[in-house]
């Protein structure tokens, strides 16, 4: 009778056992993954979504998989499909939810629309309201629901107003962000929400006091760089994001429990043999252009953030001249924010067009326009404003020379400027360009009523014109040739 009542006692606390684990949830985290072309050896998508499948498979619980977005452009293909390789990757991938990031709107709000027709899961978008319709970006949702065991997770997507300066110029009306995170929490507690997400990009994260996510029980965050969890906060904060092999994975005991989050290497997981054939049929039709050989370098190369975001480049000045060689234009400018390889190039380095494409990797054409003496002098306080915080506004340039003081105010930082080794006359001059700066991105103001004075419409890429421009030189050497000169004090 004794060894019945303990048998029938460890059947029952069996029960409860399984029962508490089968009420567990996890959500694996990442962003800011948009490239295809990494090889198998590295923490490339194949690997990620099969440390995705086996966690899923040794969970106890159900495990969610959130993805930060930033991650449809920019890319190899995202020039010509506006995303639609990487939606069917996501597919492949199992992805939960997707939160719209800024990069998401590369190619603006319609291309957007086409590709959350296409994709699986839903993707999130919270404080966006396009002014052509004052409703939500379409075949977005403003909040989500997803269960996972007994816990039902809200979720939420906040981007900074930073938006229309950089990807938008203005389409779209940026909610308040406090208002939207306390509006939507109450709707999704109300709908029946255990637990409330917030996600966002750094940039939020910087303008807000915590007291603005004390309604919350979580906030994910969405960056390239080093993955870490901040818990001196309630809730805790997660950032994640890169191709660096790094994810975030945060737990659920119950619906009743606070989250505890750690920080997890996929490098050397098994690939996703569904991922890796959808990924290696799209990378089969870029290769035969891709790896074109182009020349090889006579001077070294350098496309890491920290030097062409405040000073020359020898790799800004190439691709500045490429742009007003086939424009024929006098001067030329392009955005280092633009210029996305973040790496470095030895001499005898063979540049291929991989390369091109990977440094300029947005898919811009190149637009001409007439400026006058205002306008350049205006062009290139607006470039100089923010080096110090590395902004990509910062301008490569081509055809004229500036020296400068960043010592001085913004806006205040020029010197002089000279063309043809003169100083800048009273006429107008051409200027070629790219669609993103014309539209006044990066808060170039001068140029958005500006006029094509001949259209390139039907040109090609810009990085195939760069590549192009390469091929031409018998030996790819690129010289610092003083046309952006710091005289700031030391």
């Amino acid at each position: 009778m004794k060894e019945r009542v303990l048998f029938t006692v460890s059947l029952i606390l069996s029960s409860m056992f399984c029962s508490v684990h089968s009420m567990a949830a996890s959500l694996v985290f990442t962003s800011n993954l948009p490239d295809i072309l990494i090889a198998p050896e590295k923490p490339n998508l194949s690997r990620l979504a099969g440390f995705v499948s086996e966690l899923r498979q040794d969970s106890d619980g159900e495990v969610l998989f959130i993805h930060g977005g930033d991650s449809l452009f920019p890319n190899a293909l995202s020039n010509y499909d506006s995303g639609a390789h990487m939606i069917d990757v996501l597919n492949h991938m199992q992805v939960s939810l997707f939160a719209v990031n800024q990069r998401e709107f590369a190619n603006g709000i319609d291309q957007l629309t086409l590709r959350s027709s296409e994709a699986s899961f839903p993707m999130v978008l919270s404080n966006l309201l396009d002014k052509r319709t004052n409703e939500p970006v379409e075949g977005t949702f403003p909040h989500y629901l997803l269960d996972a065991g007994d816990v039902s997770f809200g979720f939420i997507t906040i981007l900074d107003d930073s938006i229309n300066l950089t990807y938008l110029q203005g389409e779209v009306s940026v909610l308040n962000v406090v208002d939207s995170i306390q509006q939507l929490d109450k709707t999704l507690r109300e709908e029946g929400a255990d637990k409330v997400i917030l996600i966002t990009e750094n940039d939020v994260i910087k303008k807000l006091d915590d007291s603005a996510y004390e309604p919350l029980d979580l906030v994910l965050v969405a960056k390239e760089g080093d993955d870490y969890i901040d818990t001196r906060s309630t809730p805790i904060k997660v950032f994640s994001g890169g191709h660096d092999g790094d994810l975030a994975v945060i737990d659920f005991k119950d619906k009743h429990a606070q989250a505890s989050g750690r920080i997890e290497s996929y490098r050397d997981n098994q690939e996703s043999q569904s991922v890796d054939q959808t990924v290696q049929r799209y990378i089969d039709r870029l290769n035969i252009i891709l790896e074109y050989e182009l020349g090889v370098l006579a001077s070294p190369l350098n496309s890491l953030r920290e030097n062409i975001r405040t000073k020359e480049a020898a790799i800004g000045n190439l691709f500045a001249d490429s742009m007003r060689d086939y424009a024929k234009t006098e001067l030329a400018v392009i955005n280092s924010g633009s210029i996305r390889g973040y790496r470095e190039y030895p001499v005898g380095q063979i540049l291929k067009r991989s390369h091109i494409n990977r440094e300029l990797p947005f898919g811009d054409h190149i637009h001409t326009i007439e400026v006058n003496a205002d306008e350049i002098l205006a062009m290139m306080e607006n470039s100089l404003s923010k080096v110090d915080v590395l902004s990509g506004r910062f301008l490569q340039i081509s055809g004229f020379n500036v020296s400068y003081d960043l010592s001085r105010q913004p806006f205040d930082r020029v010197l002089e400027i000279n063309v043809a080794g003169k100083p800048l006359e009273e006429r107008h001059y051409t200027l070629s360009l790219s669609g993103y700066l014309l539209k006044g991105g990066d808060e170039y103001e001068m140029f958005k009523d500006k006029s094509e004075s001949y259209t390139l419409k039907e040109t090609r890429l810009l990085w195939t014109i760069v590549s192009d421009y390469i091929e031409r030189q018998e030996n790819v050497n690129v010289a610092l040739d003083g046309r952006l000169e710091d005289l700031t004090p030391e």
